[in-house]
């Protein structure tokens, strides 16, 4: 199944610059179209956590005002992309100077009973009028009698607050409550807690039921004993899963499932597991089947469910949530919402009785819009005359537009046709998206077809040059074959060197012989009924090899400080030199070179590129002869150069530092692109005076002992730290990850292969929940395998070799596959190889 296409389109200009709905294509807009607030820049805001007030043996009071003096207030406040909304809030005013102090006094326990009093002392310099504690008791203990206090226990947590009679404490005034209960006969002594509540899981409260081959899960009654904001993950045993609380699903095929809610509050979970058994439908009501499209505008998000269909004709209502809450509506268009970073559409369709559910996390950002391309997909049977389709496989689509070939249409996601007459048709679907379509098409034939004629083909062929491809190139041309009844064809060339096109309904191919000489090229075209081959005589010029010339050595050596690692952990620095046949000139280009380096001392390198750099380490001070040669593997140069070492600097007695530092993010799922990193765990036991340098793992560095890094694209990101204290150094890394990443399979694939040659293409699978924004990918050849072009990519280097996102192919939706091709020389008679390939986004 294929999942649809997101495209980011960007304003920059208010007048439209091209008009051209290519994947490739940029609209841009002026900055002056609108006026943004910065909180654009700032991504959607994380609210962490809520968590119950702790008393502890020293805390503050629950609320940051008296509760003697209530206020209200209301203010503007900019929203995402600068949208302005009013809010009010009420609250109550008491000093933050105020603070209680927890004391477990007088326990006693007998048998399989216990009592305890508990001392509440203002500590503070100002009054409070009302308190709460947390006391955490033994296993297996429970409270029977309370006085002095409203006590409540949770597992085994007590939380006690003041009645109405002795909420308010002077600065040193105490008051007294107690409790007993029993114990199961080895008493645990209370304890007051100091510092935060500990986090306690959530607890799932989930129903299943079951409408023959449509289930209802509602997980709604799910409950968090700290009152956190809770996420729900539906697993419904099929492969379908969503995230929410609630939602309506139809089995394909009648069997025993696993429904799977996973209920969250961002740090512990609870699973809730049924296994359910659905039944084919056998007559009644269906459900309706929802279809959802979504769109994002300057971060307005909205969905369209114009496509959703009941097969029994039900009028339909919509139940729409944008992350604000569900609303009920008669519309196929959701409220819009606007925010920063993207939230999840998701929208219920029913009949009044059954209803189906669908989602899709819409991206968002305030400067652009993201469109999403539609992408059609279909089944079908063919019983003698008529044909039954249905398209709820269709993905991101508002609307679904049938071709039958014979000049009838239809807008059903469900439906049939009878054909009046036999004979082959094409049978179309488009799938409109917002505002990108897709379409697929099959070949269909009705009926018991009599006297169709069979295509007549016709190839014209020529040969010439193209970019990136060195030496000539045939192209032929199809698009002369005709068909007297009009069908559809489709064409297979074969090169006749042992390679073909494949079935393509496109009408003009292109080859690379690699021998000059004369070919057959064989065509075959088929109307699907009949399938006609013709040959043709073609003489190719084959591949033209260049002269080889001899590669130009040169040479730059210097010396440099590197730092050594010692058994311990930390470096020292010493001297290296330091040289590379940087400037070394292959007139070839393609050739491959070996650099063979002689340091003068007896020690001897080789390197396969002018950059790669050799680190030698003299052991004595003096003069040395560098010599380098260079060798395309016909010719070579040689050429020397005298260096001077200063030999190995003997370490002091100085203590390297220790590094250490912390990451701070604001958010636990998805993890922010931004983080703060603190390196004030790090120490230095000389108290020498310390410098801190950052590496990000993306190309960025910092210095400092605190910094910030916003990361451009999610990913698992390695952050170094090395602090030097001026004569030694220590490094620590860490690996986070920043922004929703999705786990994709990186996979090379071989296209094609000749002697001396070869095609092969990457393909890149989000097989991860979110979108992965930007890619980049790695691989190097063992042998003599060399790439000498590419296409849809950003490619660099010389093996190893580096291949990166275009705009228009950037961003990976999950299921989604992205692929780029390239073409390449091998050694003669050896097998093409197959890397691994490597990169951030590959697992």
């Amino acid at each position: 199944m294929r999942t649809p296409s997101l495209v980011r389109l960007f304003f920059s200009s208010c007048v439209f610059l091209g008009l051209s709905l290519s994947m490739t294509q940029t609209f841009a807009f002026s900055s002056a179209c609108s006026s943004l607030s910065s909180a654009c820049w700032g991504g959607p805001s994380s609210a962490s956590n809520s968590s119950r007030s702790s008393s502890s043996s020293s805390f503050s009071n629950t609320s940051n005002y008296s509760t003697s003096t209530s206020y209200t207030s209301a203010s503007a406040s900019t929203s995402a992309c600068g949208i302005y909304s009013t809010s009010s809030s009420s609250s109550s005013s008491n000093s933050s100077a105020a603070s209680v102090q927890c004391a477990i006094a007088n326990a006693n326990a007998w048998n399989t009973g216990y009592d305890f009093a508990v001392n509440v002392t203002n500590t503070g310099t100002e009054a409070v009028s009302a308190w709460e504690v947390y006391i955490a008791l033994g296993e297996g203990h429970t409270i029977g009698n309370t006085w002095g206090a409203d006590v409540s226990l949770d597992g085994q947590i007590i939380t006690a607050e003041n009645l109405q009679w002795n909420g308010t404490l002077q600065p040193g005034q105490s008051t007294t409550f107690g409790i007993n209960g029993t114990h199961p006969g080895a008493f645990v002594q209370p304890q007051c807690i100091s510092g935060s509540l500990p986090n306690r899981a959530p607890s799932a409260g989930v129903e299943v039921d079951v409408y023959g081959p449509t289930v209802f899960v509602d997980a709604r009654t799910s409950t968090d004993p700290d009152d956190n904001p809770l996420t729900y993950d539906i697993d419904f045993g099929d492969g379908e899963a969503i995230r929410y609380s609630n939602a309506w699903h139809t089995y394909r095929a009648a069997g025993d499932y696993t429904v799977t809610v996973t209920v969250s509050d961002g740090e512990l979970t609870d699973i809730h597991t049924d296994v359910i058994t659905v039944t084919e439908y056998t007559g009644g009501n269906r459900a309706p089947i929802a279809m959802l499209a979504i769109g994002s505008d300057r971060g307005r998000i909205y969905g369209r469910a114009n496509a959703a269909f009941d097969e029994d004709g039900d009028a339909l209502t919509y139940i729409w949530d944008v992350g604000t809450g569900p609303t009920t509506s008669t519309s196929p268009s959701s409220p819009g919402r606007y925010v920063n970073g993207g939230a999840y559409v998701t929208v219920t369709v029913s009949d009044g009785e059954l209803a189906d559910t669908k989602q899709m996390f819409a991206p968002a950002n305030c400067t652009y819009w993201y469109d999403f391309r539609a992408s059609a997909n279909f089944e079908y049977h063919l019983d003698n005359m008529t044909v039954y389709v249905d398209a709820r496989d269709s993905e991101a689509a508002y609307n679904i537009n049938w071709t039958f070939g014979d000049g009838t249409t239809s807008n059903d996601l469900v439906t049939s046709h009878t054909y009046a007459e036999p004979g082959i048709y094409r049978l179309t679907l488009s799938a409109s998206g917002i505002p990108f379509s897709d379409t697929e098409a099959v070949t269909l034939i009705v009926g018991d077809v009599q006297d169709n004629e069979p295509p007549i083909p016709a190839l014209v062929c020529e040969e010439s040059t193209m970019d990136y491809i060195d030496g000539p190139v045939t192209t032929c041309d199809v698009s002369g074959t005709l068909d007297p009844d009009g069908d559809y064809l489709t064409y297979i060339v074969d090169w006749g060197d042992g390679s073909s096109s494949g079935v393509a309904s496109y009408t003009r191919f292109a080859h690379q012989y690699e021998e000059a000489g004369d070919y057959v090229i064989t065509l075959t075209v088929s109307d699907t009924l009949n399938t006609v081959t013709e040959q043709f005589n073609w003489t190719s010029s084959g591949q033209i090899d260049e002269p080889n010339e001899p590669p130009v050595a040169a040479i730059a050596c210097t010396e440099v400080e590197r730092a050594v690692e010692q058994p311990d952990g930390s470096s020292v620095e010493q001297y290296f030199t330091a040289c590379s046949g940087v400037g070394t000139v292959d007139p070839n280009e393609d050739d491959d070179l070996v650099f063979s380096w002689e340091m003068g001392d007896g020690a001897t390198y080789e390197t396969t590129r002018s950059i790669d750099t050799v680190f030698h380490q003299y052991q004595v001070a003096g003069s040395y002869t560098v010599t380098m040669t260079v060798s395309d593997g016909e010719f070579t140069d040689t050429i020397t150069r005298e260096v001077a070492s200063s030999g190995i600097e003997i370490p002091d007695n100085n203590t390297p530092p220790t590094a250490c530092f912390r990451i701070i993010q604001n958010a636990i799922y998805p993890p922010p692109l931004n983080a703060t990193f603190d390196a004030n765990c790090s120490s230095d036991v000389d108290g020498d005076t310390l410098t801190y340098q950052w590496e990000f793992g993306d190309g960025s560095t910092a210095t400092g002992v605190i910094t910030s890094h916003q990361f451009a694209n999610p990913g698992r990101y390695e952050t170094r730290l090395t602090v030097s204290d001026g004569r030694a150094s220590h490094s620590t890394t860490h690996t986070g990850i920043y922004g929703a990443v999705g786990t994709a399979q990186c996979e090379y694939v071989l296209t094609s292969e000749w002697s001396t040659g070869f095609t092969g293409a990457v393909r890149i699978t989000n097989e991860g929940v979110a979108p992965l924004n930007g890619w980049r990918v790695e691989w190097q050849y063992a042998g003599g395998d060399r790439i000498s072009g590419a296409w849809n990519t950003q490619f660099s280097g010389n093996n190893p070799y580096t291949a990166a996102s275009l705009g228009w192919n950037a961003v990976i939706q999950p299921g989604q596959t992205v692929e780029f091709g390239f073409q390449g020389t091998k050694p003669e008679g050896i097998a093409a190889e197959v890397p691994t390939v490597m990169g951030a986004i590959c697992e």
